[in-house]
């Protein structure tokens, strides 16, 4: 017998990204992730904006982050529980990055909610926000529970996150990457590009060149080998506008049409934390069809 989920609600993280349309979206609620700046604390996206997070990284302050709070997470799952959806998909930042997936699970042995399903993205930012989409498009055709979970399944299947560090200052500060190996790829002017490949388990160096043109031809001959085309979706991430923003767009268009569709936005202030100012990130997600 098919399941019909139409009245669905949606649970997120501080880290995933929303178009404008879905950030006021009366079935999706978020949980804020923490982070401590000199000694102070807030919460992502409620005590602490882009332009804040963008201040503080310039004054390079001590900066830290954390998952939500238990309390915070128990909130928003019976926020959820209160609306009485047909079904509850909880979609958090990849359990490999962050322990906000585990924090939902231990939260819900007090709630007990039945009608959910906590799904491990394996993602962070824009493919979760892209699932929250095609979850909310589902519902309102009367899609069925296995339609929305093999449409979960083929974003999972297929994004991939590439980061162009314009600095290794915050990386090294961060402890994200090795003092003297930083050190030294800032003496020698070398610039590393990162990579969260599909269902990573942590940022990794996929190469270290020289110059920004090479730094572009990675990110496009990497795409493509992943598969990527003009039918994918393509999240642009910055902190502050740099440059290499624009060129990069260009060169996106010029590999896969001009009608190919960038999203803009700003990188997740928890990512942005460890990766500093000028950084560039961009990922690629599958259309679901």
């Amino acid at each position: 017998m098919r399941r019909i989920m139409k009245n669905i609600g949606i649970i997120i993280d501080s880290t995933a990204i929303l178009s404008e349309k879905l950030k006021n979206h009366p079935n999706v609620h978020s949980v804020s992730l923490a982070v401590v700046v000199n000694g102070e604390h807030y919460l992502d996206g409620k005590d602490i904006k882009e332009k804040e997070w963008t201040d503080y990284l310039k004054q390079d302050a001590n900066m830290t982050t954390s998952q939500p709070s238990i309390a915070d997470t128990m909130d928003v799952l019976k926020l959820a529980q209160s609306k009485n959806y047909d079904h509850i998909f909880v979609l958090p930042i990849t359990k490999h990055l962050s322990g906000t997936h585990d924090g939902f699970l231990m939260a819900n042995q007090e709630i007990k909610l039945k009608n959910a399903t906590f799904y491990d993205t394996v993602s962070i930012a824009g493919p979760i926000g892209y699932m929250v989409e095609v979850l909310l498009d589902l519902a309102a055709q009367d899609a069925d529970y296995e339609t929305m979970i093999q449409a979960l399944d083929t974003i999972r299947d297929h994004n991939q996150t590439l980061i162009y560090p314009g600095t290794l200052k915050r990386l090294i500060k961060s402890g994200r990457m090795n003092k003297t190996v930083g050190n030294l790829a800032s003496v020698l002017k070398l610039k590393p590009v990162l990579i969260l490949e599909n269902k990573g388990e942590k940022i990794e160096k996929l190469d270290v060149v020289r110059t920004e043109k090479k730094v572009m031809s990675l990110f496009i001959e990497n795409m493509i080998q992943f598969g990527a085309d003009s039918d994918w979706v393509f999240y642009i991430l910055e902190v502050n506008h740099t440059d290499f923003y624009d060129k990069m767009k260009v060169q996106l268009k010029e590999t896969f049409g001009q009608q190919v569709e960038i999203r803009d936005n700003f990188l997740p202030g928890v990512i942005a934390t460890h990766v500093g100012l000028d950084v560039f990130g961009i990922q690629c997600v599958k259309k679901v069809r």
